[in-house]
């Protein structure tokens, strides 16, 4: 009976709410310390912001991540029991990282415009003469990339969603061409930058390029991320495709949207901290579905030795600190 309330605990709100007092006592002493290094974003309109006291806007953006995938799930029912499980993994492995606790909330910004997204690519499913979905979310990651270029960088992923989804056409093509060109075209009419300011981002695999900007703290982060969605991923695609069609399509996405980032962050190494955040995503929805299809006694084992697995990136970090 007392493995079964805790069973039931970490699938409850409670849970959440500890791991979120968690999350912010860790951003709070991540902020004090100075430990972090913040996601800048790049784009013809970059937000430039000095590093300060923002660590509370990232809590609120971490959070604002996890409300939209509660919602997300809570109206499309893609994991077939109730739980929360996969908003306090996510609220803790994301706080786990201190990049996300320093400067503009950029990452956290990033996905949850990119949920936002999706909850309107799955409201749309299967309402292929409704256009306007494609349009707007075609809009929405146009005017976006104009602060961060990641942005438009998922607009093939997007498109084979609308595939999945069952609203691609030749006429829905072109209401995505039309929501990509529509926001730069009225900044370009009023003159807020000219068309030699366009520039495609500069993708490329460059050995250099990933010495640079990788710590060892964030190979450790990448390769538990990858871990956990993988074999989780798999443990849960044999439950998973017995589901009828549209949830399938759902969860069919989120797996497209972690392979496709996982080709972005070899491709653009400079925004590991957005990607990161994004396969943390896909990986706790990965773990929602594992402890709601299979009932181990002792579940909340695995769970904590998840959450302590987190934590245990934080190590070559606080060590270099208490060095200094």
């Amino acid at each position: 009976m007392r493995e079964e309330s805790v069973n039931e605990f970490i699938n409850s709100r409670y849970c959440l709410l500890t791991m979120a007092v968690v999350a912010i006592g860790m951003s709070y002493f991540f902020n004090l310390a100075g430990i972090g290094a913040p996601t800048v974003s790049k784009g013809l309109l970059p937000v430039r912001l000095a590093v300060g006291t923002y660590w509370i806007f990232n809590v609120l953006m971490v959070f604002a991540v996890a409300l939209v995938m509660r919602v997300l799930d809570k109206n499309f029912v893609f994991v077939r029991e109730y739980t929360v499980i996969y908003a306090a993994y996510f609220v803790l492995a994301a706080m786990s990282g201190p990049d996300y606790s320093v400067g503009w909330p950029v990452a956290a910004v990033a996905n949850a415009v990119l949920l936002l997204c999706v909850l309107i690519l799955f409201g749309g499913y299967q309402q292929r003469e409704r256009r306007q979905f494609l349009f707007l979310v075609a809009f929405i990651l146009s005017l976006c990339s104009m602060f961060d270029y990641v942005f438009i960088l998922y607009v093939p992923a997007f498109v084979v969603g609308f595939m999945q989804m069952k609203l691609f056409s030749f006429k829905g093509f072109v209401a995505i061409l039309l929501g990509m060109a529509v926001p730069y075209w009225i900044v370009l009419g009023i003159g807020a930058f000219s068309l030699a300011d366009l520039e495609f981002p500069v993708l490329k695999i460059s050995k250099e390029l990933y010495f640079q900007e990788l710590r060892p703290h964030d190979l450790y982060r990448l390769a538990l991320v990858l871990v956990v969605g993988t074999v989780l991923g798999v443990a849960n695609m044999f439950k998973l495709i017995s589901y009828r069609l549209q949830l399938r399509s759902y969860n069919g996405f989120f797996t497209v949207i972690a392979v496709y980032t996982l080709l972005l962050l070899l491709l653009d190494i400079r925004n590991f901290g957005t990607y990161l955040m994004t396969l943390n995503v896909c990986a706790s929805y990965q773990v929602a579905h594992f402890f709601t299809i299979y009932k181990m006694q002792r579940g909340y084992v695995l769970f904590f030795i998840l959450i302590i697995a987190n934590i245990a990136c934080l190590i070559p970090e606080i060590m270099d600190f208490f060095r200094l």
